[in-house]
């Protein structure tokens, strides 16, 4: 196993053989961290160490960037949807200054728009969701 692999393992090397295994195992996962953010904590002390970290490190770099992609992916998404809301409701202000109505009825209309919208996003109309077609007659 990793560190007792010969004479020139980590555990060997740093006289780490008499410690409980909790110690072994949380050393590890330090070192394991350590090299995921491309830090040389420990160095590793033979081939097979070597080995583990050349394979660990691009395997780290490709799941960080997979994590990081698809957070920047999702907060595009939302992006996108806040800004064609917001949009619409700026077509709206536009419609109401350019037919000149008042300030307090544009407030109440934006408001009920608002509102309407925000209720529309909590209920789901029955015929908008296609799984309710495949269930059973006599069930619905």
């Amino acid at each position: 196993s990793l560190g007792y692999g010969s004479q020139n393992g980590w555990v060997i090397i740093r006289l780490m053989e008499e410690e409980d295994t909790l110690t072994k195992y949380t050393t590890s996962l330090h070192w394991s961290m350590a090299v995921i953010n491309g830090e040389t904590l420990n160095e590793s002390l033979n081939d097979d160490e070597r080995v583990f970290i050349c394979f660990m490190l691009p395997l780290c770099f490709l799941i960080s960037a997979f994590f990081v992609s698809s957070i920047t992916s999702s907060m595009t998404r939302l992006a996108v949807i806040a800004s064609e809301h917001s949009n619409q409701f700026g077509v709206l202000r536009r419609f109401l200054d350019n037919n000149s109505i008042s300030s307090v009825l544009t407030a109440k209309i934006i408001r009920n728009a608002k509102h309407s919208f925000l209720e529309s996003k909590k209920y789901d109309p029955e015929a908008s969701i296609e799984m309710l077609h495949h269930v059973s007659d006599s069930l619905v």
